[in-house]
């Protein structure tokens, strides 16, 4: 995702994504996540606060995952919130 700077002003503004399953790309075979059970929804707010800016969400979903011990494969819910902040030098 692209978010033009510029644009961003000191009122949130909403980006609400979806990532369907075949988004993900595992970086390893045979690598502990296999990839996405499910869509993963992000949810979040964008917005200027003085010389920064700040990116403030929450990401929902469910992933396909292998367990170290058994080697068996099994789904985790993810639940998440984050908050970026980016400052222009």
């Amino acid at each position: 995702m692209i978010i033009d700077l510029r644009t961003v002003s000191d009122e949130p503004r909403s980006l609400d994504l979806v990532f369907e399953p075949s988004w993900w790309v595992p970086d390893e075979k045979d690598g502990p996540i296999l990839g996405l059970a499910g869509p993963l929804a992000v949810s979040s707010k964008v917005y200027r606060a003085g010389d920064k800016f700040v990116l403030d969400g929450r990401l929902a979903g469910c992933v396909r995952l292998v367990c170290d011990r058994c080697l068996e494969g099994y789904f985790q819910e993810v639940k998440s919130e984050f908050k970026l902040f980016y400052v222009l030098e």
